[in-house]
């Protein structure tokens, strides 16, 4: 939810902190969305500063406003983010981006002060994907959480599979917040290149959490303005039943455990086919990564041509898991050294359990 738009595409929908009902309204509909629906909200203070709230000054000021606003509600909020996509929306250049990380630091003192401490994010870093804008925006950042916008590019060696990967890259770049949110992805109805295949989608947010992400966004619109009911968008059903199955089907504590490429060596059942977007393969897959929870292994295996092969390292039980309806499709106990293959599917979960 955005504290402040007033950009063209906001027309008719302007949000202004100098309504004089603006603090009921923010609180309002933080206790709508929780008392109601039981949703905790993610508030994005800034969008359209540049046009809304020019004056660093008075920007400093609505920071402020913000966290007394959230006093008596810190519970029915998860995140707070001081900049939509802030470099084009009142925060270039490297002026705007330590004026953006003073703020978040405003943010949480103020939050900490008041006893009511909540994660705070700066902004999604950019115009670049990379990690040296991740890097730029939030190294030493110690404000809780970093809200990053991953890649949507199709036209990568990848195809549509490349926008499923990326997610995997936050913590292989040093120096950022230990939470990481996948704030805004492709999705039905993003800018750019949408996404509405449900396959896809729901293997996008299993690399997310295996990956060591918290949160994962369902991007349904470029700016969700009331232009179209949620539930009435194509295909959405689909998708929405593969999240919760996938929500029942990964363990609570996927996004803790410790993470390992399945073509690494080590990797307890290492997967032997080619990465066939970078080796021009007929068959292979685009990414196998897992996670280790204790005494197992959750994985996401996708993007296969074919017959996707694989060779325990050690003896293993494995479950082979469709994402989208949670429901275990082949079980199979192998001995170290022993193939195993999956064929004909184009992502899978996989649950590796160490056998004696």
């Amino acid at each position: 939810m955005i504290g402040t738009v007033g950009t063209e595409h906001w027309e008719g929908r302007e949000i202004d902190p100098g309504w004089p009902d603006y603090a009921e309204v923010v609180a309002g509909l933080t206790d709508l969305a929780y008392d109601r629906y039981g949703l905790r909200v993610q508030w994005t203070i800034f969008g359209d500063a540049q046009v809304v709230v020019p004056d660093p000054a008075k920007r400093a000021a609505l920071v402020d406003r913000f966290a007394e606003i959230l006093r008596a509600r810190a519970h029915k909020v998860q995140v707070v983010e001081i900049a939509n996509e802030a470099w084009q929306n009142g925060f270039p250049g490297e002026a705007g981006r330590q004026e953006l990380r003073a703020l978040a630091r405003r943010l949480r003192d103020r939050l900490v002060a008041q006893g009511t401490p909540l994660l705070v994010a700066a902004s999604a870093p950019g115009p670049a994907f990379t990690c040296d804008s991740w890097q730029a925006l939030y190294r030493d950042l110690d404000t809780g959480l970093a809200t990053i916008h991953f890649e949507r590019d199709t036209s990568a060696p990848a195809g549509v599979w490349h926008p499923v990967k990326d997610p995997w890259r936050y913590h292989q770049c040093e120096g950022l917040p230990a939470v990481g949110s996948n704030n805004e992805p492709i999705g039905p109805g993003s800018s750019v290149v949408e996404e509405r295949d449900a396959l896809r989608l729901v293997t996008q947010a299993a690399v997310t959490f295996i990956g060591g992400l918290a949160t994962y966004v369902l991007h349904s619109d470029a700016g969700v303005r009331g232009d179209q009911p949620f539930v009435e968008m194509p295909r959405i059903e689909d998708t929405l039943e593969g999240l919760r199955a996938l929500a029942r089907t990964l363990p609570p504590e996927t996004p803790n455990g410790t993470r390992l490429d399945l073509r690494s060596p080590d990797a307890p059942l290492r997967a032997v086919s080619p990465l066939w977007h970078e080796n021009a393969a007929p068959e292979g897959l685009v990414g196998a990564y897992a996670t280790r929870i204790t005494d197992r292994w959750v994985g996401v295996v996708f993007g296969m041509r074919g017959t996707a092969r694989f060779v325990a390292s050690r003896p293993l039980r494995v479950d082979v898991v469709d994402p989208l309806t949670g429901q275990t499709v082949r079980s199979a106990t192998l001995a170290a050294g022993a193939p195993f293959e999956i064929a004909d599917r184009e992502a899978v979960i996989l649950f590796l359990y160490p056998e004696s």
